[in-house]
């Protein structure tokens, strides 16, 4: 690029975060096949950014630019809002008004709707509030995983409610939603992971053995007044449970001590507590679910018995394939 054009361009980038428009060049004299020549990416029609891979904070810019009535919400504005596990999809999705005439781009996405979201400023940009965020990444991930994983979390640390998600939910399109509303019956299942939600699909689906026994998901136990803990899945007829491992939960020091403090506790309490990490059980989920199933078996069929005073408080239904469909 010539210098003098770098001069005139340079402010209005700059300030922009990388981010120009076609109009902006105009006003500066600039040829409008600059860009082109030097490669920018092109967002959206008349929407410049002059990096190849742009950050969030840029797309929320070029947003902002394109469609300053647009919000943007799902998988980017999760990641904005810093909620845990927001699905890593590329760009940015924006809500407009129902027959805005705005096409977008592929990583600049236009998606109408009657339910425009009214914004919340953080960190300096406009993005959805936290339920219609999270709601709409579930809505728009085309993997389960990635939408239990975000619901789960997001209403494990509190930052929405169930209640707000289920308005949402039923305020929403139904053709859209099978994955919001999925990661929603895990969470009244007891799950609060994705990995937790696939071990208990994998008892409940089990192939070629007899159905897993009842089974609750992240019930606290007591056991003469004191909590033991609340393991991620409980067998109640066995006193067997399991515990997914992942990095983020046991990967530290201390983690990993109080870890091993609590399998030590339901091991002196006459209990088992398996372990697995989500990686290895997603290697392999029907190999530990009928490792689960035949280890509580076993436990059974020695004549278990839970020890007076145990005291097992729910977080959800017993789930049997039986008694709750998968």
């Amino acid at each position: 690029m010539r210098a003098s054009v770098l001069r005139r361009v340079r402010p209005v980038v700059d300030a922009q975060l990388g981010v120009i428009t076609s109009t902006q060049l105009r006003v500066l004299g600039v040829d409008g096949e600059v860009p082109r020549r030097e490669g920018w990416l092109r967002l959206a029609a008349g929407i410049w950014v002059v990096h190849s891979d742009p950050t969030d904070e840029q797309l929320l810019v070029a947003l902002q630019r394109y469609a300053p009535a647009a919000v943007a919400s799902g998988a980017l504005a999760c990641r904005w809002l810093q909620l845990r596990h927001a699905p890593d999809t590329a760009g940015c999705d924006a809500l407009v008004e129902h027959g805005t005439n705005l096409l977008g781009g592929a990583l600049l996405r236009m998606r109408q709707t009657r339910r425009l979201a009214e914004a919340v400023e953080r960190r300096g940009r406009r993005v959805a509030p936290a339920a219609r965020a999270v709601a709409d990444a579930a809505r728009w991930t085309p993997r389960l995983q990635d939408a239990r994983a975000v619901v789960l979390a997001a209403l494990h640390d509190r930052r929405v409610t169930p209640q707000a998600l289920a308005d949402d939910l039923d305020a929403g399109p139904r053709r859209t939603s099978r994955h919001l509303r999925r990661a929603l019956e895990d969470w009244e299942r007891g799950a609060r992971s994705a990995p937790e939600a696939e071990a208990a699909d994998s008892l409940l689906a089990l192939p070629g053995r007899r159905p897993s026994p009842p089974f609750l998901l992240n019930p606290d136990l007591r056991l003469d007044g004191v909590l033991l803990g609340s393991p991620d899945g409980w067998v109640p007829a066995a006193g067997l449970g399991w515990e997914m491992d992942s990095v983020e939960f046991h990967g530290d020091s201390d983690a990993l001590d109080a870890t091993l403090v609590r399998h030590q506790a339901f091991t002196d309490a006459g209990f088992e507590l398996l372990h697995v990490t989500p990686k290895r059980f997603r290697a392999a989920p029907n190999a530990w679910a009928a490792d689960v199933v035949a280890r509580a078996e076993a436990r059974v069929a020695r004549g278990w018995r839970p020890p007076p005073g145990l005291v097992v408080t729910p977080a959800g239904p017993v789930l049997s394939p039986g008694l709750v469909a998968a």
